[in-house]
């Protein structure tokens, strides 16, 4: 019985992601802009999840700019867009090891906009996906559900922002 009930658990929670990410894909909310701090969001968040880097053996890096840039943005679909990335990148690092990485998130002022890179060592992106990821429902992951990366490009076209990827086989991927 406690065997079906933790299979259970899994494949409703399983279903229950998978339902809040179509929401959020197919039902964003316009964002509610306000002055935010970048560093401030990215300290938040990274504070929020350094146990479970701990756990992994995994390293973070913080590069961020001084002074912090200030963005007119919606700091919870920030906070969403940093953990859809942030997830990316531990999961490419666990895919070709089993301990260990590093993960870089660094914040910078381009000129009139400012930028927020997340970094990983792990496999990189094949060429053959490249085209394909920001495009719903495509994954490469076993039990991914194809939406991270659409909500994060929603999110940011919301944001009149761009989105760029850069990868290489072997090396990692800097989103």
């Amino acid at each position: 019985v406690r065997r079906n009930a933790d299979i259970i658990l899994s494949e409703v929670t399983k279903l229950e992601t998978l339902l809040k990410e179509m929401l959020d894909f197919t039902s964003p909310k316009a964002p509610r802009f306000q002055p935010l701090d970048l560093n401030a969001a990215v300290r938040q968040f990274t504070d929020l999840h350094t146990t479970e880097l701990q756990e992994r053996g995994i390293d973070l890096v913080l590069a961020l700019d001084e002074p912090p840039p200030i963005v007119l943005a919606d700091p919870h679909q920030l906070q969403r867009v940093l953990l859809n990335l942030w997830q990316n990148a531990l999961h490419a690092i666990e895919e070709c090891r089993q301990h260990g990485g590093v993960v870089r998130i660094a914040t910078r002022r381009a000129g009139q906009r400012a930028e927020v890179t997340v970094s990983d060592d792990g496999n990189g992106v094949r060429d053959e996906d490249r085209a394909s990821l920001f495009t719903p429902f495509f994954t490469t992951k076993q039990r991914g559900t194809g939406l991270g990366l659409a909500v994060v490009k929603k999110i940011v076209d919301d944001h009149r922002g761009s989105i760029d990827l850069e990868s290489r086989r072997g090396e990692g991927t800097t989103v």
